[in-house]
């Protein structure tokens, strides 16, 4: 969980399974702020609603807790007096720190593209 924002975060789409990585922050000739990541993951399926997009992605929040307590559990075991407060700090910071939406998704490709004579598969997506 990132506050705040920031490059390499777990992105995904309100609702779904599925996460990906906030790979650039880009902004048009308007100034306007633009989060960059991938089609398949900011558009899981095309041609319905525009997803909102949240962060971090519902998935990696839910692990991130499952780990947490997990070694909650470990740490009361061995009766770990520091391991344990730290991990119970840290369990209640994440559980305070909910996925956010930070846009809806605007515009994306999912094709290959020739450039400069050379052909590339493009998978990029906005919100």
């Amino acid at each position: 969980v990132s506050r705040p924002l920031k490059l390499g975060v777990s992105v995904g789409v309100k609702g779904r399974r599925g996460a990906g990585t906030l790979g650039a922050i880009v902004k048009d000739s308007a100034d306007k702020m633009y989060v960059l990541s991938c089609e398949h993951v900011f558009n899981p399926v095309p041609g319905g609603e525009k997803p909102q997009i949240e962060q971090p992605a519902f998935i990696d929040y839910r692990n991130h807790i499952v780990a947490l307590e997990r070694e909650l559990d470990r740490a009361q075991n061995r009766e770990a007096r520091n391991d344990l407060d730290y991990t119970k700090r840290k369990l209640q910071e994440i559980k305070n720190l909910k996925p956010r939406v930070i846009g809806s998704y605007t515009k994306g490709i999912k094709q290959n593209v020739s450039f400069n004579g050379s052909k590339y598969y493009v998978d990029a997506a906005l919100h």
